[in-house]
């Protein structure tokens, strides 16, 4: 089996090394790192800005936006079906966030970074979900599928799947 790509926070270290509920600030990052808006993962104060800003130390990360725009990333949200994990990350190699409801994380969120075909089943790639995962990351999609929350969190949006591009060039100004 391959590593994991140092290239993504893997969530069990940061989660080792931080208590905070920063799931969404590290899916934030691996989008970022994917999408190639940043080369290397902020660590110390940078990082514990980034926390403070999502207001991700005692909370549920409800400010991620903020991080959203100081990382340059965009997001539309899409309905939560297989064909839309298809479309926009095979398709257009865009990561897609997940929330998910699992025993060991509880309400958690994920970045599906890619898919296959193998063993006569689909399999996604997320490199924050190690307890379900394998060592590289792979998960089959019929076992993920069981995970996806649809329950509500601060966003009416939850439930739904969120699709990261670049900032658009209209955006840069702001």
């Amino acid at each position: 089996m391959k590593k994991h790509d140092l290239r993504f926070i893997n969530h069990k270290v940061i989660q080792n090394s931080q208590s905070y509920s920063e799931c969404q600030l590290v899916s934030a990052l691996n989008a970022a790192s994917y999408l190639e808006i940043i080369k290397t993962f902020p660590q110390g104060d940078e990082y514990e800005e980034l926390v403070d800003l999502a207001l991700a130390r005692d909370g549920a990360a409800i400010t991620i936006n903020k991080v959203y725009r100081q990382l340059k990333l965009e997001y539309f949200d899409v309905n939560p079906i297989w064909n839309n994990i298809l479309f926009y990350l095979r398709k257009h190699k865009w990561p897609i966030g997940v929330n998910v409801e699992s025993s060991k994380y509880g309400f958690h969120n994920v970045l599906v970074i890619d898919t296959k075909y193998d063993d006569n089943c689909w399999w996604v790639q997320i490199p924050n979900l190690n307890h379900h995962t394998d060592d590289a990351m792979w998960i089959r999609w019929n076992d993920f599928s069981i995970l996806i929350s649809e329950l509500p969190n601060i966003e009416p949006q939850c439930g739904l799947f969120r699709v990261f591009v670049k900032q658009s060039f209209y955006l840069k100004g702001e």
